[in-house]
């Protein structure tokens, strides 16, 4: 007794070449529904690895650009503290040439030498007490 089994040779075929379509369309509707060409590493490595690349660039350069206008702010609080000291320095200048003229009496020189003494205070009350983030911007020496 002999034994025949036949096979459909071409409907394994199809089968197979049907599957392969229908992996690629479902590659290509996940493709199309996130926006993305790359969903995941196995769609292409080296544009994966790239990618991740950048990912990490741009989070590093946006510590960077947080980091940078940190340090604006801190200029920025210093050159205003910078500014009052400035005229602070303007007034005492003003009072050292009044004084300096012989209009004066005794009493207005020793007024004015109270509002000096009040202004150099004002100095040093603002490069002491100027800061942001606890970083001390104007802190002075003890000359």
């Amino acid at each position: 007794m002999s034994l025949v089994v036949h096979h459909n040779v071409a409907a394994r075929f199809a089968r197979l070449h049907l599957d392969k379509a229908q992996d690629a369309i479902q590659l290509s509707t996940e493709r199309m529904s996130s926006g993305y060409r790359l969903n995941r590493a196995a769609d292409d490595t080296t544009a994966y690895a790239m990618s991740m690349r950048f990912s990490s660039d741009l989070a590093s350069f946006e510590t960077v650009n947080r980091n940078a206008r940190n340090g604006m702010n801190l200029v920025t609080a210093m050159e205003g503290t910078s500014n009052q000291i400035l005229q602070v320095l303007n007034r005492m200048r003003e009072l050292a040439t009044k004084n300096s003229t012989e209009t004066m009496t005794a009493v207005d020189r020793s007024e004015a030498q109270i509002e000096f003494q009040a202004l150099t205070n004002e100095i040093q009350r603002l490069s002491q007490t100027t800061h942001m983030n606890r970083v001390q911007g104007l802190a002075l020496s003890g000359t």
